[in-house]
């Protein structure tokens, strides 16, 4: 305010307002003893207080030449005195109420209490125990899926939605990604809800769910099954089986080994396995478990060999 009429000098003086703000940012400005004191606690690092005098940052300058200069002659002294004076006492209030950690909590009591009582309605939802559990899996939407095993033991699955119906002469569509010397082994249709039982050759078994099996494209090759079981050295997957979604309690499973060992389990003896397997058929040694199939009560069971016998089971 002291500096009023010296502010407008300069403005009026230069050339242009580039030379104005080299001069009020040049220019050493007088203030009071108070105003220092003020100045000294909040001032940032653009500017400095030394020796009575203070300078203008860059942002003041501009704040000042931004100002009609028909305003700035305008201003009432008395009036900005005022106004400086109420500031003054404000920023000195706050920042004694910001260094006392007694009247902070204080204020935040009463603001807190001030929220209580603005909102303090009865709720309108109410909250209530449910008995019904959800689980991850019911998250997942059912969809049907084309699952494919490789002979070299790569396995994905593909949405059967990628697939469309051809009319004669149509060429096709490549379904699997291989590397030389492998081939496609199985191939089948599963919902994403569908448990599989994976077994093995030395005669465990696993049980997965079709949807945390690898989702692909048509063309990728999948991922390994070593890779998804902890296959033990040697241990191969031979034969892989969806689980029928209908009532099981007359559903059996047949095995048969490579040394012509036959045996049937209830189905219902596989509806727990640990993550880790469990064994489904102790083999003798040398023997090998190399199919299995679902079958019930009425269903006739046919082995054959590779010389052309056979054998029924009713």
């Amino acid at each position: 305010v002291l500096s009023i009429d010296e502010v407008i000098k300069i403005i009026r003086g230069a050339k242009d307002p580039a030379e104005a703000s080299r001069e009020l940012l040049n220019k050493e400005w007088k203030t009071s003893a108070e105003i220092n004191t003020i100045i000294g606690l909040i001032s940032d690092s653009m500017s400095f207080l030394k020796d009575g005098v203070y300078r203008l940052t860059e942002l003041q300058t501009k704040a000042i030449l931004d100002m009609k200069l028909q305003r700035l002659t305008g201003l009432e002294k008395d009036k900005l005195e005022a106004e400086l004076s109420s500031m003054i006492n404000l920023i000195k209030e706050y920042i004694a109420f910001l260094g006392s950690g007694e009247k902070l909590m204080k204020e935040i009591k009463n603001n807190l209490q001030e929220i209580k009582n603005r909102f303090a309605v009865p709720r309108k939802t109410s909250i209530e125990e449910s008995d019904t559990d959800i689980e991850a899996e019911d998250l997942i939407p059912q969809e049907d899926m084309v699952i494919t095993v490789t002979m070299n033991g790569y396995i994905k699955r593909v949405k059967l939605s990628h697939y469309r119906t051809q009319r004669r002469g149509g060429k096709g569509k490549l379904g699997q990604g291989l590397k030389e010397e492998d081939v496609t082994t199985k191939l089948f249709v599963g919902n994403t809800h569908t448990s599989l039982l994976f077994f093995s050759n030395i005669g465990r078994v696993y049980r997965l769910k079709v949807y945390k099996l690898p989702l692909a494209e048509p063309t990728a090759r999948g991922r390994a099954l070593v890779n998804i079981f902890p296959l033990s050295d040697g241990e191969t997957i031979t034969n892989i089986m969806p689980l029928p979604s209908e009532n099981d309690e007359n559903q059996n499973i047949v095995f048969a080994t490579a040394h012509g060992n036959i045996r049937r389990n209830s189905l219902a003896d596989f509806h727990y396995i640990p993550s880790n397997g469990k064994i489904a058929i102790k083999l003798d040694e040398g023997d090998k478990l190399i199919s299995v199939k679902v079958c019930n009560e009425i269903d006739h069971v046919f082995l054959s060999t590779r010389f052309g016998k056979s054998i029924r089971f009713v």
